[in-house]
This record gives structure tokens, sequence and C-alpha cells, in this order.
């Protein structure tokens, strides 16, 4: 019986804990480029036959940056190698990607669904400025 008492003692307390832990308000935390961290610049991009729209996406480096693809026709992917980006668009349909721009640079982007004869010419461009 004590053991039992003990282990529900220890349960309560670790519960106790956990809620002041939880309660506690998060610190402020700023991105290298001023922006506090859970400030998201929503960009919408859309996808088509046989293109990106805007071409070129260009965003600060410490930037947390949300990217809204909706394919107006087929399914589409939007990757860039050098970010580890490899998102698949349904036919019609919007995905969003979320990620903090950490790399400066020019980097291609490419679509990675075959969407059609002109696949290959399908192109755009992410610059981390």
């Amino acid at each position: 019986m004590k053991v039992f008492l003990a282990v529900v003692l220890v349960v309560l307390l670790a519960a106790g804990c956990n809620q002041v832990v939880e309660s506690q308000p998060a610190a402020s935390v700023e991105q290298p480029s001023g922006q506090p961290s859970s400030s998201v610049r929503e960009i919408p991009v859309r996808v088509f036959r046989f293109g990106f729209d805007p071409e070129t996406i260009t965003v600060r480096k410490g930037e947390r940056v949300r990217l809204i693809f909706t394919s107006s026709d087929v399914r589409h992917g939007f990757s860039v190698a050098e970010y580890g980006i490899d998102v698949v668009v349904p036919a019609g349909g919007s995905v969003p990607y979320e990620f903090v721009a950490d790399k400066p640079g020019s980097f291609v982007a490419y679509c990675s669904v075959y969407c059609g004869s002109g696949h290959a010419e399908m192109k755009g461009r992410l610059v981390v400025e």
C-alpha cells in the first residue's frame, strides 16, 4: 500500500510540475532579421503547366516563410535541393510548406512531378538575401 501511495504521489507531483512549466510564457526569441520567431511571411505560389507564379521567390535570410502552393491544373511538385524542399501539390489543390531561410544564395526550384511535355523546362528560383 505504501508503494502504491508513493507512486500516486510521484505521478501527481510530476503532473503539477508539468502544469507549472506549461503555464509559463515563452520567451520571445529574435530571428537574425529582427523578425520575432512567431512571425511567418506567407507567399502564395501558383503552379501550372509549365511554370511557377511568381517565378522568383525572394526572401530575407533568417525569415520564417510559409509558401502556399496551389495547382491550377494537374499534379505538380516544387523542389529546392539545397533546402530539402520537395512538395507535391495535388491537381486543383493547395499545400502549405514552412521553412526558415537560413542559407543565403540563389537556388533553382523545379517541378519534381512529371506534368507533361514541358515538365523539364518548369523551373523557378528561390533567392535568399
